[in-house]
């Protein structure tokens, strides 16, 4: 296969989380693929991580 460009990252950098409201509601995110997930997401490969410092 041709080099296309792509690098496939040797880590993955991720992050979910669950939300409950005060009506112990649950927040869901419909996507397209999945279905109904959590929120979250990961970091892409090229993307900066941001540095916080506080």
């Amino acid at each position: 296969m041709a080099n296309m460009g792509y690098v496939m990252p040797t880590h993955i950098i991720a992050a979910a989380g669950i939300v409950i409201n005060e009506k112990d509601e649950v927040l869901m995110v419909k996507t397209h693929n999945s279905g109904w997930v959590f929120p979250g997401g990961q970091v892409e490969v090229g993307e900066n991580i941001p540095v916080i410092t506080e």
